[in-house]
């Protein structure tokens, strides 16, 4: 049974420092940026990145232990639909808490905005931890980023993934699969 999570707001001023060293202290593969800079993460929260309306942010805990985060960037763009940026400390990955934090955003954003309908997220195609997440908390695939993701630590360039979820299947349970039928 993987660890119980709690979910935390994340809240500017009191919570930078949890946020600068979960970032800074660890390295995150298969993203477009895996290492940051304190400077690189001050400058984000600078820009209002992380809260301030902007984003949805949740630092993810076990026994008050700051073991990843969850957030949905451009939350105040209504033109747009927020985008998922979700990590974990090394030591907490493939621990089953992914599903977990994937749920709980995706139900505290369609909560806090019931006007928004879609909510997306991306992946590397080599990602299969973080396509099984998507897949086990109702999301469904959705696009085929051919050679779009950033040149990797090889200097290969990767597919992307596109995921998306539906207020109206978040709403039902169910997942409803797009027509990729020629046209």
């Amino acid at each position: 049974m993987p660890p119980r999570a709690s979910f935390r707001e994340f809240r500017k001023g009191r919570d930078d420092d949890a946020l600068i060293d979960l970032l800074t202290t660890e390295t995150w593969p298969l993203r477009a940026q895996p290492r940051f800079t304190r400077a690189e993460v001050e400058e984000e929260l600078a820009s209002g990145q992380y809260g301030e309306g902007k984003d949805l942010t949740f630092l993810i805990e076990v026994e008050d232990e700051v073991v990843g985060l969850v957030r949905l960037e451009g939350i105040d763009e209504p033109r747009f639909d927020p985008a998922l940026d979700i990590r974990f400390r090394a030591a907490w990955r493939g621990r089953g808490l992914g599903v977990e934090a994937v749920r709980f955003i995706t139900t505290e954003f369609f909560r806090r905005h019931p006007d928004r309908f879609r909510i997306e997220g991306q992946t590397r195609r080599d990602n299969l931890p973080m396509r099984k997440v998507f897949q086990r908390a109702g999301w469904v695939k959705e696009a085929v980023y051919r050679a779009a993701w950033a040149p990797d630590e090889t200097g290969a360039r990767r597919d992307g993934l596109g995921y998306a979820i539906l207020r109206s299947d978040w709403e039902s349970g169910t997942t409803t699969p797009p027509d990729l039928s020629p046209p």
